[in-house]
């Protein structure tokens, strides 16, 4: 009996809106504050520098990708072309899967969880049931991406697009209220924290793995993907820059402090206060543009994990169960239960968020590193192959690749270190046990 694959379904356009409104989450709504106090005015091109080492390090998975368009992006990469040694392409395609995994799983719970706050700010009388909002989110999200690629495409594009006029409502409003005293000196802390800043600013460009995990869902992905990938984290970052134009050129750097909460919290409705004070309609905005951006990165994120999972399931490396294609929408049904039912256990507990934050960060990072070396090992051990798609450079790029990944890692701690080496050691724990035993992608013939 044949196996059911998944739908091919997404053009384009709905690649390229799924990987802007992934990136697009909560990130711009709470770190432009963090990035400010770092690096002051010059925080406005930390983000613009994020944006172009993201992009440096997509470019690189996505001539991959053009020769592997599968379920999962990394996992399937290192399995193609980390040499002969199948106990090496293997551990490489784990590790690479594990990373990205957990690097992007943990983003689920944590976007949903955000969603609560601004709702109440909206609605204060639903005060004290954040967690059940978080619920919610996380629930639709999952029937969402359970109905199949098709229609988790378009709901996520009325989403943002409708996030898209929202932010660009708050630039138009703000821009004319810039006082650009308030950017001089640009560089107001020195060079070194302006680098400090850069790997936070980072943070709000990951999700543009989603549409790579998806690229068996994805029409003429040869094509497709590298006009969605670039596409999307230029807009992205031009979005970024109207949304933070306004905000530092109405809100001094030194005010962004953990001792004025509102500043620093909620930079963006703060800074709304300031040049809108009577227009509250800007707030409610930022409000609703928050909620769009945190439920279309859930959503995304939550495609991308369950796209690793089932990836790793036919593989071998995970179970063949999690594998499972529910015939009726052609979606890895298995894997998305798998990322729901975790994520609403996280999700339940709030006080893990600087855990989860902490994990995500370093695990994603693992992630890319693979997928870097797996370019490496296209350029040099597949010459049968010429990718569609090709970066200039060759693996020189993959240099440049390498040295954006480092700047990205600049501002991580030992404690960072050690949380994500647990996670590591537990993935490998279970990797060594599956080799021992022979079961999965080891009780095959190694080809």
């Amino acid at each position: 009996m044949k196996k059911t694959e998944l739908a091919k379904e997404l053009g384009v356009w709905d690649a390229f809106l799924l990987s802007v409104g992934g990136m697009i989450g909560g990130a711009i709504f709470v770190l432009g504050a963090q990035t400010g106090m770092l690096a002051g005015p010059s925080a406005l091109l930390a983000w613009a520098l994020a944006g172009l080492l993201m992009f440096i390090i997509a470019l690189v998975l996505v001539e991959q990708a053009t020769v592997f368009p599968r379920a999962g992006a990394i996992p399937a990469y290192a399995m193609e072309t980390f040499g002969k040694s199948f106990a090496v392409r293997s551990f490489a395609s784990f590790l690479g899967g594990w990373g990205s995994l957990i690097g992007q799983w943990f983003g689920v719970p944590f976007s949903a969880m955000y969603v609560g706050g601004y709702v109440v700010s909206i609605v204060p009388g639903l005060a004290g049931y954040e967690t059940v909002i978080t619920w919610l989110v996380l629930t639709f999200a999952f029937l969402l991406n359970i109905s199949g690629i098709s229609i988790t495409g378009k709901a996520n594009a009325v989403l943002t697009v409708l996030l898209l006029i929202l932010m660009l409502s708050f630039f138009v409003r703000g821009a004319p209220a810039v006082d650009l005293k308030n950017y001089s000196p640009f560089f107001a802390t020195g060079g070194l924290n302006f680098l400090k800043a850069i790997p936070i600013a980072a943070l709000g460009f990951g999700a543009w793995l989603s549409i790579l995990a998806a690229a068996e869902e994805i029409k003429n992905p040869e094509k497709t993907l590298p006009k969605a990938i670039g596409l999307s984290i230029l807009v992205t970052t031009i979005f970024y820059i109207l949304m933070l134009f306004p905000l530092y050129g109405t809100v001094s750097w030194q005010e962004f402090t953990p001792e004025n909460p509102f500043a620093f919290w909620a930079p963006l409705s703060y800074a709304a206060v300031k040049f809108a004070p009577t227009e509250s309609w800007v707030q409610l905005a930022i409000s609703l543009a928050a909620i769009l951006a945190l439920i279309t990165t859930t959503i995304a994120l939550m495609l991308l994990a369950s796209r690793v999972i089932y990836g790793m399931g036919r593989i071998g490396i995970f179970p063949a169960a999690s594998a499972y294609v529910w015939p009726r929408t052609r979606t890895p049904a298995s894997a998305l239960i798998i990322v729901y039912v975790v994520s609403m256990i996280l999700g339940s507990n709030p006080e893990w968020v600087n855990a989860i934050i902490i994990i995500g960060t370093v695990m994603y990072a693992i992630g890319f590193l693979i997928g870097i070396l797996s370019h490496i090992g296209l350029r040099i051990n597949r010459k049968d192959i010429k990718a569609p798609f090709r970066v200039p450079g060759g693996i020189g790029f993959s240099v440049i690749a390498f040295v954006a990944l480092a700047l990205l890692l600049v501002n991580v701690s030992t404690f960072e270190i050690w949380y994500s080496l647990l996670a590591v050691v537990i993935g490998v724990v279970y990797f060594a046990v599956r080799y021992a035993t022979k079961t999965g992608v080891f009780a095959k013939k190694p080809s």
